[in-house]
């Protein structure tokens, strides 16, 4: 997304800042700046950050969970993870929620962290109906200036999030994605 909003992207203009001042602890030398929180945002943009238009892209915790296990399969992070690479979906979950009361574990984090803080965004749009939410705010806010499609980088590919579930498991997600199942009112 960084990509596609070029110079539009504040973001984007001070990229070189955000990655010197991003917590080495939690990014472990992985940082993307399209991923910073609402409190790294606050804390190089400042006021700016404020005035400015900004949004952010939430999605359904349990589809979140399995994409996150694939892309740390398919990157090779097992390491970021501190987990064995041949880990199951099902230990991955476990490993994900006794660290979730840890502040520098990442997988962990709900989206709330990006949602919630000093930054009043002006859209949340939904991963689900990317292409749709993002139309409508164009349409909305007349940013026409902006592309009219929105690519799908970074994808996994793996079967339904659904069947990677059972009973436990799902409830596993909603202990630690409690937060984002409520205020994003998303359902399994």
């Amino acid at each position: 997304m960084m990509q596609l909003l070029g110079n539009y992207n504040l973001i984007k203009k001070h990229e070189q800042k955000f990655i010197s001042q991003a917590d080495k602890k939690v990014y472990k030398g992985l940082f993307d700046p399209t991923h910073a929180t609402q409190e790294e945002v606050y804390k190089v943009l400042r006021e700016d950050a404020r005035k400015s238009f900004s949004f952010c892209i939430v999605r359904n915790p349990w589809s979140r969970a399995v994409s996150m296990y694939h892309f740390a399969k398919k990157m090779n992070l097992a390491k970021l993870y501190g987990i064995d690479e041949n880990v199951s979906f099902e230990e991955f979950l476990e490993i994900t929620n006794e660290f979730a009361a840890n502040k520098q574990f990442i997988a962990a984090f709900p989206q709330t962290r990006w949602t919630r803080g000093p930054i009043q965004l002006d859209e949340i749009l939904k991963f689900e109906t990317l292409s749709s939410d993002y139309e409508q705010m164009r349409a909305k806010y007349s940013l026409t200036h902006l592309p009219a499609q929105i690519p799908h980088v970074n994808s996994t590919v793996h079967d339904a999030y659904q069947s990677y579930y059972s009973s436990s498991s799902k409830k596993i997600v909603e202990l630690i994605f409690g937060e984002d199942i409520e205020e994003f009112k998303y359902q399994f």
